[in-house]
């Protein structure tokens, strides 16, 4: 079954209570995990930051360091939301934007997985950091190429195996290469993502699922959805994402850069349904009869039958056998062998033909 994330990221606008909610509602929704973000503003962003459009709609603030000062959830809060995860029986996720709040995930909260966004693609020293704690990395790869992901898992490999940092994007590239097929890099998860929000469908370019599976053959493939509605999500299911990532929120015009472009939760969990039948639906890649099939098929194959009384001795033509349910012990190919031949018995309209029948 696909693994299903609840982004809730900074939907809470700061609000630990409202977080909490989102744990309880992420899990009857049928959630996996529900994923949150930690950031301290001041090294995320300077007070130049320019907004992006998607932030600047529903914002006052003139900078991104101001926006995160709104959105900022302490340590207290993840915490405490740990153990809400804990209580609920749901996967906790979040992604660290600086090194303060990844060593907080890994060193004291001793989280085993951590999930980079695409914005941190390029931020090198931070993979290498998080390669050096040998987490599991979930990794977005919104307006990347392939190259900008080699790179990216260079550097984390690096840091993973206790190699000097690379010191230039062709060394990065040579290390991928070299150890991208290794044991402990299957558990890498590269997402699928356009970074947009929303993310019209004419972007998502959901083929390229495929050319990440195939130019990582030994990672695993997700998708982050950013598009409204489930469509993009059930497509990227049937194109084999083990991972899927969809922001949520209780409503989607509250104020905030990430509402509008969040699925609700009524609408998520409606999603989580429809991919939990989806997946049955995919089943596996071997073509094999069900039970059903079993009992079906011999009433709507065919055998081959006369098509009227005829006696001993008549020689068969064509137009005295017909194709017809239900099947028989006898292969339809009897058709053409048994056409010329001489019959041994009397046999009547509509009774099988057996191969005993006819002479040899």
């Amino acid at each position: 079954m696909v693994y299903v994330i609840a982004e809730v990221g900074v939907n809470h606008n700061g609000d630990c209570e409202l977080a909490h909610k989102f744990v309880e509602a992420a899990k009857q929704a049928g959630a996996n995990a529900v994923k949150f973000q930690l950031f301290e503003p001041d090294k995320v962003a300077t007070e130049y930051a320019p907004l992006a459009d998607y932030q600047a709609v529903d914002s006052s603030d003139s900078n991104q360091n101001l926006l995160l000062r709104d959105l900022e959830i302490r340590h207290d809060c993840i915490r405490s939301l740990i153990q809400r995860c804990n209580y609920f029986g749901i996967d906790f996720l979040c992604t660290p934007f600086d090194l303060s709040s990844f060593y907080f995930l890994t060193d004291e909260m001793k989280q085993p997985t951590i999930k980079v966004s695409s914005g941190d693609i390029s931020n090198f020293p931070f993979l290498f950091k998080v390669g050096q704690r040998r987490v599991q990395l979930l990794l977005s790869t919104g307006a990347s190429d392939i190259d900008d992901i080699r790179v990216a898992l260079g550097f984390y490999f690096s840091g993973y195996l206790n190699l000097p940092a690379p010191t230039d994007l062709q060394t990065a590239i040579r290390i991928f290469d070299s150890h991208h097929l290794e044991d402990p890099f299957s558990r890498v998860v590269l997402f699928h993502c356009v970074s947009q929000y929303p993310a019209p469908a004419d972007s998502l370019n959901l083929l390229a699922i495929n050319t990440l599976k195939r130019s990582f053959p030994n990672q695993r493939i997700g998708f982050s959805d950013h598009s409204i509605g489930p469509m993009a999500s059930l497509l990227a299911l049937a194109l084999g994402v083990e991972f899927l990532e969809k922001h949520i929120t209780f409503d989607t015009s509250a104020k905030g850069p990430d509402h509008s472009s969040s699925m609700s939760i009524h609408d998520f969990q409606q999603l989580i349904d429809s991919l939990r039948l989806a997946n049955l639906a995919l089943g596996g890649d071997t073509k094999q009869m069900t039970y059903a099939e079993k009992e079906v098929r011999p009433k709507v194959r065919r055998g081959i039958y006369f098509s009227r009384d005829i006696s001993a001795g008549e020689t068969i033509q064509e137009d005295d056998l017909v194709p017809l349910r239900p099947e028989t012990q006898t292969d339809t190919m009897i058709f053409f062998s048994a056409i010329g031949k001489v019959l041994r018995v009397n046999v009547s309209r509509h009774q099988a033909l057996e191969e005993n029948m006819v002479t040899d």
